[in-house]
């Protein structure tokens, strides 16, 4: 009976290691599965995010080249602008002649004003 004993309480112990042992092995390869399921998360997080960063990226330069080809057309819509409006007044000037001009310029004060006035310059 001793013996039987002895072999039932070895055979339990060996039983619970063997148990300890498997649940050790288990929690263990948990461990790793969470730790690489982790790594690949943030792998696809750093993906997404420079991904966005590129959109941003690209956005914005866009956004920039836009705006300088809008200023320049601005600026050569200003300088064609300025180029009719001193075609014009020259035309103006030269259609009236330097005579006119000075005889105008040497007059009354009021004719002054509505010589400047007829030229668009008041």
């Amino acid at each position: 009976i001793s013996l039987q004993a002895e072999s039932s309480a070895v055979e339990s112990t060996g039983q619970a290691k063997a148990e300890a042992v498997a649940r050790a092995e288990a929690a263990k390869i948990e461990a790793e599965a969470a730790v690489e399921a982790a790594k690949l998360k943030a792998e696809a997080l750093k993906i997404e995010t420079e991904s966005e960063l590129e959109r941003l990226k690209a956005a914005r330069d866009a956004d920039i080249k836009f705006a300088l080809e809008q200023n320049q057309l601005e600026v050569e819509k200003a300088e064609k602008m300025a180029k009719i409006d001193t075609d014009k007044f020259q035309q103006m000037v030269g259609a009236l002649g330097q005579d006119t001009l000075m005889a105008m310029a040497s007059g009354p004060q009021d004719h002054q004003v509505k010589m400047l006035q007829s030229l668009g310059l008041s």
